[in-house]
Parts: structure tokens; sequence; C-alpha cells
């Protein structure tokens, strides 16, 4: 058995050099520092007394700090579940293939046993929770990584304990897609941040151009930034799993850019990142687990930058649902709204760019669309839960810096 080092070894062994587009920040820097009202970077947050209040058995607890998960480093352990969809058998050999990478790479992937299915969920809702639970408040375990979303994740929500996961140790949940309905209330309710655009399934993967690696993310301490700029090529087609099992590099074969809605100009914003897949997330407005105003008042006093990505809504739906979380005030504390690019169909000639214009085109903030996220690979890596600041020239281009704060 590999033994668990000191969390300050952990740290000394973390600091490591990094490819080039993951900036560093001293152990000076990472320090306390005062508090600038102007400089999103440097907010500091104070606990303060809050009021309880008991909502669909989910007890919203006063506000508090929240948490970095430590970095996590070569010997350490990675709990794999499927608290959504699992693994088929046509596609274990996929599975098998990232596992070899994570070892490769000195992590040691624990398996957990809701993980292989050929049916719509892993395990049964009792099951997956209790697994999912068991990883997050075991220490021997130092991040959790499902092999990829799904579409049932919301069925264990009411059978986890966030209040349990907020006083256990925070480690890093890796995910995206039906993640994603997990990390919204992690964030929210239990304090924690989390790492979208990876799973255990994709691990295999190099990081594009310009992206960052999640094993460079994760090794990462509280305090330090890195940057991510924007793709000029995307991979429309793809490469399924079953057929080749031992992809680990992206084919970009599409050009693309980020795009403004409204008049071309540059965009410079800076805030809190908080979102996900939009598929799932609208189902969480209107429940204990999808305040983000709440979470937004507390916690960003200079304000969100909502990131959402629309799986397989088409346009008109996927209007309906953008209008649905602007009438629920997701962007009433927000700096900007930034929508990854979708492979979604348009309904006859009502494409997807005409429903983000037709129900964000009165937000009195900018709003990005075409962004490096989503259901077309590549991904940018984004810090659910970071400070973030984004920028946005009109020739296209653009650059995520993301801070662990």
């Amino acid at each position: 058995m590999t033994k668990n080092p000191s969390s300050e070894s952990r740290k000394s062994r973390s600091r490591q050099t990094f490819r080039s587009d993951i900036s560093r920040r001293t152990a000076e820097e990472s320090a306390p520092r005062r508090p600038r009202t102007n400089h999103l970077f440097f907010v500091q947050f104070v606990s303060s007394a809050g009021r309880i209040r008991r909502l669909d058995r989910v007890i919203i607890a006063p506000m508090s700090a929240l948490r970095i998960p430590p970095p996590i480093v070569p010997g350490d352990v990675i709990g794999v579940t499927a608290p959504s969809a699992g693994v088929g058998a046509a596609l274990r050999a996929r599975f098998d293939f990232c596992a070899a990478q994570v070892r490769a790479r000195g992590f040691i992937p624990r398996m957990g046993t809701c993980l292989f299915s050929d049916d719509v969920t892993s395990a049964s809702p009792q099951s997956r929770a209790a697994e999912l639970m068991a990883m997050l408040t075991d220490d021997s375990i130092h991040a959790v990584m499902p092999p990829w979303g799904g579409d049932l994740l919301i069925e264990i929500l009411p059978l986890l304990d966030f209040d349990a996961i907020a006083r256990a140790t925070p480690k890093w949940y890796i995910g995206w897609s039906d993640c994603t309905t997990f990390m919204l209330p992690l964030l929210t309710l239990s304090n924690r941040l989390s790492l979208h655009g990876m799973n255990f399934m994709d691990a295999a993967f190099k990081p594009a151009p310009g992206a960052a690696w999640w094993r460079d993310v994760v090794s990462l301490s509280a305090g330090d930034v890195f940057t991510q700029q924007s793709f000029s090529r995307y991979q429309k087609t793809r490469r399924d799993y079953g057929e080749f099992p031992e992809q680990t590099e992206y084919t970009p074969d599409t050009p693309t850019r980020w795009r403004v809605l409204g008049a071309e100009r540059d965009v410079a914003v800076a805030g809190r990142l908080i979102g996900g897949c939009a598929d799932v997330l609208s189902r969480l407005i209107g429940t204990p687990y999808g305040d983000v105003e709440r979470f937004a008042h507390e916690h960003a006093p200079d304000g969100v930058i909502v990131y959402l990505e629309n799986c397989e809504m088409l346009s008109n739906d996927a209007a309906r649902c953008w209008n649905q979380f602007k009438l629920a005030g997701w962007f009433r504390h927000a700096t900007a709204l930034i929508i990854g690019r979708t492979e979604a169909r348009g309904w006859d000639s009502y494409n997807q760019h005409r429903a983000i214009a037709d129900a964000f085109g009165d937000l009195p903030i900018p709003v990005l669309y075409d962004v490096d996220f989503g259901h077309q690979a590549p991904q940018q890596l984004i810090v659910n839960g970071a400070q973030a600041r984004v920028r946005y020239n009109s020739d296209g281009r653009g650059e995520i810096a993301q801070r662990l704060a």
C-alpha cells in the first residue's frame, strides 16, 4: 500500500513545472491579503452568521468560506464511481485503457461497485448515493472521477448528505454533463469547488493547444492561477470509443471562434464561475439544489460568471430553457454569461444562435457564445466556484484565467 503523504509534503511535491499555459503563484502570493474591493482575485471571504433554513430535507447552513481541495500528487487514490450512467460492455476496453493511463501518471484508481452497466443507470439510486457518499467522506481517497455523465443523477440528490460532505476533507470531484447535477449543489450547499470538463473516459486524452491538462489543474494549490486560450478548431467528427478505444489525441477538423451577442466589441469581465449543463441544471431551478442567487449573494460580492452549455436540446426547447434561467434570477448577480459550443440541432429555420439572441438579447451583461466547452471536443477546463477573468477580442479570440480561491 502507498503511504499517504502529509499535507505539507503533498503540497511540496505538487509544486512542479507545468506547461507554459499554466501560471503559477508563489507561496507568498497565496498568503492572506487585505481585501481589495475592486480586484476580484483578492476578495477575502469572512465567515458571518446567517439564518438556517430547512428546505425539502436540505439544511442551508450559515455562510462559510469556500474550501479548496488540496492538490493531488502521484501516489494518491482516485475513486471511480458512476452516480449516473455506467459503462456498457462495448466500451469496457476504453475504460480499461483510461485506467492504465491514469496509473501510468502515478495515480491509483479505486473502482467502485456502481460502475459497469448497460442500463440507463449504473445501479439503484440508493446504491449510487451510498457509494458516492462513501468516496467523498473517505480520507484515503483524494479525488472522485465518474466515468462520464448520463441522464438520471438527479435521482440521488435527496439521498446525499451535503452537510456531511461540507464537514469532510475537501477533495476534487472531476466531471461534466450530467455530473453537474451534483456539482452545482456541491458548490452551493457544501461550499466545494469541482473541476468541469473532464471525466474518467476522457482521462487518456492529451490537452489541446491552449487548454489546461486535468492533472495539472488538480495539482494546483489554493491561490494558484491557470490560464487557457481559445481554440482555432474543434473536433466535429467523433471517433467512437468502441471502435477506437485507445484514443489519446483530439483531431480538430472544423474552424471555430468565440462570439459576442450584439455589436462586435472587446469584453473583459471578472466573477466567480458557476454553471454546467443547461439540460440538467434547468431541472434544479426552484429546488434547494439550484439556489444560485443565494450563493451569489453570499460568496460572490463582485458577481458571478454563469457558464452553461446545451447538450442536446433542439433550438426551440433551448430557447425555453434559456428563458427559464433568466426568469429564475440566475443572472441577477452576473457580470457575464458564457455559453459553450453545441452540436444540438435547430428546429426548422430557428437555429441555436437565434435561440440565444431571442432569450438573452435584453440582458444588461455581456453574453459570449460558442465558447470552448461543452459536448464538442476539445473543451477548456472550468473550476466550478473559482474566481475568474474572461477576456474576448473582437477578432473571436478569448482567454479564461482562473484562480483557486
